[in-house]
């Protein structure tokens, strides 16, 4: 599981996965009081393991960034945005990456560009293992620019279980 606030809606976005027929990513808005604010969110929705959620916040647009493993063949980091003023999706998926092997995203918010980083491993390059990729996002969901080598050497870069983190400091 991971969680997010916002300080324009006054509440957090606890992400999570589970079991419900196949592995699907949820999420639920809570109040600052803990109160549990709408219904459960199945986020991911769809027929393939998905897993792994990680959640960062934007002001810009007062919304939430879901990232998760979806592994329909070999691996990907899929996105959805989520209104943190109503808890409903706001366009649809977003392929943060494409390349077949990345698992274990992470999400920050630069405050300054308005977009966000992901971060995510890679295991697609022969001869290296679990690099650390990031890719920035925008907060209409679009991708801006490429893929990002953060740390991409034949050393063992990662954490094959949890992955790595990514923060912004403004």
């Amino acid at each position: 599981s991971a969680v997010a606030w916002s300080s324009a809606s006054n509440c957090y976005y606890v992400v999570y996965y589970l079991a419900a027929g196949s592995v699907d990513v949820f999420g639920q808005r809570v109040s600052n009081t803990g109160e549990l604010l709408g219904s459960e969110l199945n986020i991911s929705n769809d027929a393939v393991y998905s897993g792994y959620p990680s959640v960062g916040y934007g002001s810009s647009g007062d919304q939430f960034l879901v990232t998760w493993d979806y592994a329909p063949s070999g691996g990907y980091i899929r996105g959805q945005r989520i209104s943190a003023s109503t808890g409903v999706g706001v366009g649809g998926y977003i392929s943060v990456t494409s390349w077949g092997y990345e698992d274990r995203s992470s999400v920050a918010y630069d405050t300054v560009n308005n977009r966000f980083m992901v971060q995510s491993n890679e295991q697609g390059y022969v001869g290296y293992s679990y690099d650390q990729f990031g890719q920035l996002i925008n907060t209409d969901g679009t991708l801006y620019g490429g893929p990002i080598a953060l740390a991409h050497t034949t050393a063992f870069e990662g954490e094959t279980l949890l992955g790595g983190d990514v923060a912004y400091t403004g």
